[in-house]
């Protein structure tokens, strides 16, 4: 995966787009894609209403849209989200637990 992707391949891609804000805003669903999966992956997976929410930071990363979607179990809306938010949003995340563990 690219992590940084230029502003024009961004908002031409075929995705809506997620803020660092509105990945915030989500309920991550953990228990379909556990945190160190999404890590590993750069990818997250959310609950939104009755929907869920695949978020990327490569739009061109088809191959890790079906890996998720097989560990999801169901239909996925995918978005996409600037590399630098999703990155930020996973390893605040991982801050919690890390407390915890230490």
């Amino acid at each position: 995966m690219n992590a940084h992707l230029p502003a024009g391949l961004l908002q031409d891609a075929d995705f809506p787009r997620l803020t660092l804000v509105e990945l915030h805003r989500l309920q991550p669903a953990f228990d379909r894609l556990p945190l160190a999966e999404a890590q590993a992956r750069r990818c997250a997976l959310f609950r939104d209403d009755k929907r869920l929410v695949g978020v990327l930071g490569d739009p061109l990363a088809a191959d890790l849209q079906r890996w998720v979607e097989a560990r999801a179990g169901d239909c996925v809306d995918w978005y996409l989200a600037a590399a630098e938010d999703l990155g930020d949003w996973l390893a605040r995340q991982a801050q919690p637990v890390s407390a915890l563990a230490g």
